[in-house]
């Protein structure tokens, strides 16, 4: 619990120096910017390295649909999903499963560092619509933060979408 009672006190010092900055305050603020990039860089190198693996012990050209399906809303039946998106209300209706395969291919995921002010990974989905045969790509970021302030707590990703759900070629618009 030593180790512990070392990171309260870190983070207690972090916490300080950004109330009070002293002239150290930008190299800092520099090396942090730098540790940020490096934990993007590794962390979208894992997940490469990870999905490569899966991917050749998967051969199906479905394997990649139930993790695109979660991410996107994909379920077993066509439903309509409603909600707002920056104070304004949708309602769509998102294709079933069954359906999205008779219509799109998922050809890949790819991770990718973004430079941030925190540490930040693009999640780009490659997609195939099958009618004409274009390929397109939708994005996902995952921010890799602290759970209570830096240095304070665990690290803990969350996603956010860079996207409208009016915008997915799999959903139709049903307001207008």
């Amino acid at each position: 619990n030593s180790n512990l009672s070392e990171i309260k006190k870190f983070a207690a010092e972090v916490a300080d120096l950004q109330k009070n900055p002293g002239q150290s305050y930008n190299n800092i603020r520099e090396n942090y910017a730098i540790l940020c990039q490096a934990v993007s860089k590794k962390s979208a190198e894992l997940f490469n390295d990870r999905f490569c693996e899966f991917k050749n012990n998967n051969l199906s050209k479905n394997a990649l649909n139930p993790m695109f399906h979660y991410f996107f809303r994909i379920n077993g039946v066509e439903y309509i999903l409603a909600g707002t998106e920056k104070k304004n209300p949708f309602a769509v209706l998102v294709l079933s499963g069954s359906d999205w395969i008779k219509e799109f291919r998922l050809l890949d995921i790819k991770a990718l560092a973004k430079p941030a002010g925190q540490p930040e990974v693009v999640l780009r989905f490659l997609f195939k619509k099958l009618s004409d045969r274009t390929e397109f790509s939708i994005d996902l970021i995952v921010q890799i933060r602290w759970s209570h302030g830096k240095f304070c707590g665990n690290p803990e990703a969350k996603i956010y979408k860079s996207w409208a759900y009016n915008d997915l070629p799999w959903c139709m618009d049903i307001l207008n």
